[in-house]
């Protein structure tokens, strides 16, 4: 997936996405296990995962989402930067805007991830992850999050699971729940991923919280995924597609 923002308009508020673990949806940037959702770098499409970044290595992303709630469709383009600050510190910033029928604004916010355990051979990576979203979309998020490698499965695949809280508070009054999510990301090819992942249902919103994707990373490091996502804010999964490139540190 966190950010300070700024806003054009109050519109269009019913569809504001829902910030998992720490953002983001859409364009893969970095490694196969950072994925950038409508909110900024996570780690799979719609909830965050527990690797971090390179001390060095940074990312852009931009990235177009569809969502639909009672016959009303808005479309979400965030744009993202992410990079390691240290070997055990992530950080981003994004601006996302959204256009729901003739209304456009505009929301932006922060994103960090701090990691708490390195993977072992029998032990999942661990980390906190920490997102703010102001703006026409009020959201806030904090997640633990878990990385394993199995060794049972294709090499390559990571399996992440945890426990995320929200605050929404773009509504009418202010919203909190804690819910927990799963998923898993598989080499197809040596330059294709899929990912899949669903959470169970915060108790503001509508849906669950899914993810299925095939994103490709090219051997410079740019990236192109496609795929359907519902934050939880849409009433099924919306198509969404994004691409990224590195900026600093080394190509992945």
């Amino acid at each position: 997936m966190s950010r300070i923002g700024w806003t054009k308009s109050r519109a269009g508020v019913d569809m504001g996405i829902r910030i998992c673990g720490g953002l983001l949806l859409a364009a893969i940037v970095g490694a196969p296990a950072f994925a950038q959702t409508a909110y900024g770098p996570g780690g799979m499409l719609v909830h965050p995962g527990a690797l971090v970044r390179e001390k060095g290595n940074w990312d852009v992303g931009l990235s177009w989402l569809k969502q639909t709630r009672a016959g009303k469709t808005s479309e979400w383009t965030p744009f993202s930067v992410a990079g390691g600050v240290t070997d055990r510190l992530e950080i981003g910033a994004q601006v996302i805007r959204r256009r729901a029928g003739s209304v456009d604004s505009e929301s932006g916010g922060l994103f960090a991830r701090w990691r708490l355990r390195d993977a072992g051979e029998k032990s999942p990576a661990l980390a906190l992850v920490a997102s703010h979203v102001a703006g026409p979309i009020g959201l806030s998020s904090l997640s633990l999050a878990s990385t394993w490698k199995p060794t049972g499965l294709p090499k390559g695949t990571l399996v992440h699971a945890g426990l995320q809280g929200a605050l929404r508070t773009d509504g009418p009054s202010d919203h909190g729940d804690a819910r927990p999510f799963l998923g898993i990301q598989v080499p197809l090819a040596p330059a294709f991923t899929l990912t899949a992942e669903a959470g169970a249902r915060f108790r503001f919103d509508p849906s669950a919280r899914t993810g299925l994707g095939i994103g490709w990373t090219g051997t410079d490091g740019r990236k192109l995924t496609v795929g359907w996502a519902n934050t939880g804010r849409a009433a099924d999964a919306g198509f969404f597609v994004g691409v990224g490139y590195p900026i600093g540190g080394g190509k992945k």
